[in-house]
């Protein structure tokens, strides 16, 4: 089963994230947020991620919020980590990702 609409408008290379896939992601960001993160006591549901990293989106239900999150896979006291930004919705999200993508190509 698929935990988020398989019409999001997600960035190349993003995904939709099976059940079981969530699960396993939103465990592993309970442990790695601590008091002070700004995620630190919300609830939220892992919805989707690239192949190729450890960046993950989170949704808070009833909401159209979400944030990136890049998962460290370990526990810091620091409440800046893990690295996380918030966007008022998906299409913000992907609309934002699209653009740094296409900066960082022009870069090069």
């Amino acid at each position: 089963m698929i935990s988020a609409p398989e019409n999001m408008p997600l960035p190349e290379g993003w995904r939709c994230l099976l059940t079981n896939e969530s699960a396993h992601l939103l465990d592993a960001l309970q442990r790695e947020v601590g008091t002070g993160h700004v995620l630190y006591g919300r609830t939220v549901k892992a919805i989707a991620r690239p192949d190729a990293s450890d960046d993950v989106l989170y949704q808070e239900p009833l909401s159209t919020r979400c944030w990136l999150v890049h998962l460290t896979w370990g526990q810091d006291d620091d409440p800046t980590f893990p690295w996380t930004v918030g966007y008022s919705s998906i299409a913000d999200f992907t609309d934002a990702w699209c653009n740094e993508q296409n900066a960082l190509r022009a870069d090069i």
